[in-house]
């Protein structure tokens, strides 16, 4: 049976384009981890981080949130530049209260993580997993998470670098040590 790496490396790596790495990267945090959704909010225009990919959420009205810097979980991983997860969305004080009506009374989600997929220049992507229950993403999950991210990291600069696996050992353990102590 393969391991988590193994799935995430070949599940991801299949695919060619931005969207589609993303894409991939969100259906396999799901089945991996088990969660109840994964989602991404892709970099746009002026600091501007559309909801664009989906995966078990229910609502459409998902799909119309635009993170910023400093709103929502998403808006505190782009302020720090760093992971961060809350046990209660709906409850939590780290968060503001933008989408709270839309990702918690509308869809149903508590538990939730987020992490950066960084670029050569800004974060490009903000990856999530989220569950329909209260409680703590568990280390390991927000390891996964970021393995994931870092995958989608190698994916995007080019093909020049995708038959590298040592380079994604290092970009994983390089992303795990610069987050180190600063998971919250």
């Amino acid at each position: 049976m393969a391991s988590p790496a193994e799935i995430i490396a070949r599940t991801v790596g299949s695919h060619q384009t931005t969207p589609e790495i993303l894409a991939a990267a969100a259906a396999v945090t799901r089945q991996v981890l088990g969660a109840d959704s994964a989602f991404v909010a892709v970099a746009g225009p002026v600091a501007a981080y559309p909801m664009s990919i989906t995966d078990g959420i229910r609502d459409p009205r998902f799909r119309q949130i635009v993170v910023r810097p400093g709103a929502g979980l998403g808006g505190q991983v782009l302020l720090r530049r760093h992971p961060h997860r809350v046990s209660d969305y709906l409850h939590d004080p780290t968060i503001s209260r933008d989408f709270v009506h839309v990702v918690c009374d509308v869809e149903g989600l508590r538990g939730m993580a987020c992490v950066p997929v960084d670029g050569p220049d800004r974060v490009e992507a903000l990856l999530y997993t989220g569950t329909r229950v209260a409680g703590p993403t568990a280390d390991q999950h927000l390891r996964t998470l970021e393995l994931v991210a870092a995958h989608a990291e190698l994916l995007e600069r080019g093909p020049q670098q995708r038959d590298q696996p040592r380079h994604v050992r290092h970009v994983g353990r390089a992303r795990q040590n610069r987050h180190a102590h600063r998971v919250d």
